[in-house]
């Protein structure tokens, strides 16, 4: 079983692009959700066996036919999360497993708690 964080950035809102990528996951056998971002951006998470992620991320990396896809990035642990949410670019809203390899949700909530930078974490189990 893998599951994968996935952020896309783009011309990616108002082309199906979340409906494409919800459809093509169904069909895939892979659990999660996708959204809208406030950034403009699509967000997801894909969870299943290794080949059906794969094959998910690699349809992100395309998207939809009117999509254009500037940038897919991926985290597989709490290491990458954590790298992702200190970024210039990072959303204002997180949402992080508790169980994630590497390095728990918590931990993520304890160090960004200590570089002072607001950010709203919903952790779920």
């Amino acid at each position: 079983m893998r599951r994968v964080h996935v952020v896309v950035a783009g011309d990616v809102q108002g082309v199906f692009f979340r409906a494409s990528c919800a459809e093509r996951a169904r069909a895939a056998g892979v659990a999660g959700w996708v959204r809208n971002d406030e950034h403009g951006r699509v967000e997801a998470i894909f969870e299943g066996s290794g080949d059906a992620v794969e094959t998910m991320i690699r349809w992100c990396h395309e998207g939809p036919t009117h999509a254009r896809v500037d940038e897919v990035r991926v985290a597989e642990d709490g290491s990458q999360a954590l790298a992702a949410l200190q970024g210039d670019d990072a959303p204002e809203l997180a949402i992080l497993d508790w169980m994630m390899p590497g390095m728990d949700g918590l931990e993520i909530c304890r160090r960004i708690r200590e570089s002072d930078r607001l950010l709203y974490i919903i952790l779920l189990t």
